[in-house]
């Protein structure tokens, strides 16, 4: 019905604003980053942003960071799961590889999203390990305070540049989801 289209749609967009305003901030100017909507939109700030240095040191590290974090869970939980489904029989090892496999490889890639995004996002370890030596992307977004208060813009991009990956990530992944939530429908 078109009322719970009009409710579905408010609703993405209430849930999408956050993001939205961190893209719209992170392309507004210094002295108008107070005013909403943002009256001059530019891309000096994102500029300013990707060629920093430490933007690219702190987007290595959450790249590592992440991805060890992520493949060393879906690992351990991949070798947990199938020891406790193991029974013994003939062939287990051929039937696992050419049966099981194909049927849980969508569950491993949505374990695969939200592990990297839970270890991406990580701000708590972060900032007690690494604070001092080196920081990651959570970290040094959460340092975008000075002693003239906080720099929206400089937070807004650093946001942006946090969500890009992930989002290219899941769109690359999207298909695997897709296919593992239609299997999951059918049975």
């Amino acid at each position: 019905s078109l009322g719970l289209k009009a409710a579905t749609l408010a609703g993405l967009l209430f849930l999408h604003l956050p993001i939205l305003l961190i893209f719209l901030y992170a392309f507004t100017t210094d002295e108008r980053s107070y005013t909403f909507p943002p009256p001059g939109l530019t891309t000096r700030w994102l500029a300013v942003t990707w060629n920093r240095p430490d933007v690219w040191e702190a987007l290595w590290l959450s790249l590592q960071v992440a991805t060890f974090a992520t493949a060393l869970a879906l690992v351990l939980g991949t070798l947990v799961a199938a020891a406790m489904v193991r029974t013994p029989f003939f062939g287990r090892e051929t039937i696992s590889l050419l049966v099981i496999l194909p049927i849980a490889l969508p569950g491993m890639v949505a374990a695969f999203i939200l592990s990297l995004v839970l270890c991406w996002n990580e701000y708590f370890f972060a900032a007690l390990l690494t604070a001092t030596d080196a920081k990651t992307l959570p970290v040094m977004v959460a340092s975008q305070t000075g002693s003239q208060g906080i720099n929206w813009w400089s937070m807004a991009a650093l946001s942006s540049a946090a969500i890009l990956p992930l989002v290219i990530v899941a769109v690359f992944l999207e298909k695997y989801l897709i296919k593992g939530m239609a299997a999951g429908a059918v049975k």
